[in-house]
């Protein structure tokens, strides 16, 4: 997007030289391009920073999942107790309202289960919310 500001060679000793003078250039060319140059950057710098974040989430959101999957298969809940919906790191669970409670109690501790083989220096915690409606 900016290769110019690299490649053009004296960029910046131009830039610093309209700069001082405070120029007609400096304002209509030289500032709005820095300008949107360092807002790229730094753009990119806090994805850059994001990224693993975000994708280590995923995992633990996905392995809490399996651990989830398997107490179902184990306890032959798979269709009684569905899963209709995965936002982010969060689960969606449909179960029968007596079971609510205890299905709440199981996903918590895949999810805080999962959360321990990545995160081994502070305990991640999750918390249910029960409700007849799904509240994001």
């Amino acid at each position: 997007m900016h290769k110019e500001l690299y490649e053009t060679e004296g960029f910046w000793e131009s830039y610093k030289l309209e700069k001082s003078q405070d120029s007609a250039i400096f304002k209509s060319y030289f500032k709005p391009k820095v300008r949107e140059y360092f807002i790229k950057k730094g753009d990119i710098e806090r994805m850059s920073l994001n990224y693993p974040i975000q994708g280590t989430s995923a995992d633990i959101t996905k392995l809490a999942g399996v651990y989830f999957f398997r107490y179902l298969l184990e306890n032959n809940l798979v269709f009684k107790v569905k899963l209709p919906n995965v936002v982010h790191d969060e689960w969606i669970v449909e179960a029968p309202e007596d079971m609510a409670e205890s299905i709440s109690k199981v996903l918590q501790e895949c999810m805080e289960k999962a959360g321990d083989v990545f995160c081994k220096t502070i305990k991640l915690k999750a918390d249910p919310c029960i409700t007849l409606n799904w509240k994001h």
